[in-house]
């Protein structure tokens, strides 16, 4: 099923396989380590992080974190690491560990700072949801 939604085109697929990685629980997530680690890519490579820079540069804040909010990252920190997250175990990676991934992923399809900025606050916005 992880595999299927990792697959789709679909953010909303990405984000599934966020939530059958938290719904299926600690110890198929342990042994299901790498597939957690590409739905982190994936959901860092589904994500137009220089269209969100510009976003942030010409909307107003409530606009712009409503945006945050809706992007694949953001909502897999809250699925895993956020305020109302159902993990009732430890996650196979911590936080850092994921946030690590997402901007290894953006450091392999442009060096640009400004971008992994950008993806740094999506993963925050979600541990704050």
């Amino acid at each position: 099923l992880l595999d299927t939604c990792l697959a789709a085109e679909d953010p909303k697929h990405v984000y599934l396989a966020f939530e059958v990685a938290v719904y299926a629980q600690g110890d198929f997530c342990m042994s299901n380590r790498s597939r957690v680690e590409a739905t982190w890519r994936r959901a860092a490579e589904m994500t137009n992080w220089a269209a969100l820079h510009m976003q942030q540069q010409t909307s107003g804040d409530s606009e712009y974190l409503n945006l945050l909010h809706d992007q694949v990252v953001c909502q897999g920190a809250k699925c895993f690491y956020g305020k109302t997250s159902p993990v009732s175990f430890a996650p196979p990676l911590t936080k850092e560990e994921a946030q690590e991934i997402v901007l290894q992923q953006i450091r392999l399809s442009a060096e640009d700072e400004v971008l992994a900025d950008q993806a740094r606050r999506a993963f925050e916005h979600g541990l704050t949801l």
